[in-house]
């Protein structure tokens, strides 16, 4: 099953449109939020699905910030931990929650990155900054590593 419930992004990258990113939609095209149709009840429904998947794919936005999505991942641990997930975040986004989230499931992560020269990178994709960007990434690869998954 692939989840792609929201466009909350905190980057604005020039290749990007409002529809896949709320920043973009917020500052560049000064339009209003995109409405979430989804709620607690869509979760609820979905639980019934869970112990059926085989895998489920989380894509943005960035899929770190969406707050469904970590009611998703509860339900998923709680019903299914053994699932396959599949995330692929922009990588800035790494906090306790995201950490615990990580321990409680089978998660297999890519991160997308334009360029690792910082003067490039911070061009094509604002609001993110290298460094911490990099601090990431090593996180994620010593995740993956102890969890056997690659990091794509």
């Amino acid at each position: 099953m692939e989840f792609e419930m929201s466009n909350t992004c905190n980057l604005e990258d020039i290749m990007c449109s409002g529809q896949v990113s709320s920043s973009i939609r917020t500052h560049r095209d000064h339009l209003p939020p995109l409405p979430m149709p989804y709620d607690d009840a869509f979760v609820t429904q979905l639980r019934e699905f869970i112990p059926h998947l085989h895998e489920a794919k989380f894509y943005g936005g960035e899929p770190f910030l969406i707050p469904i999505y970590y009611q998703i991942w509860e339900a998923i641990a709680e019903l299914k931990p053994e699932l396959f997930m599949f995330v692929i975040t922009n990588g800035t986004v790494l906090n306790s929650r995201v950490k615990d989230l990580l321990q409680k499931g089978r998660f297999e992560l890519a991160v997308s990155i334009d360029a690792l020269d910082k003067t490039k990178l911070e061009s094509i994709r604002k609001n993110v900054h290298l460094e911490t960007l990099l601090e990431h990434i090593d996180y994620f690869s010593t995740y993956s590593r102890q969890h056997h998954r690659p990091l794509h």
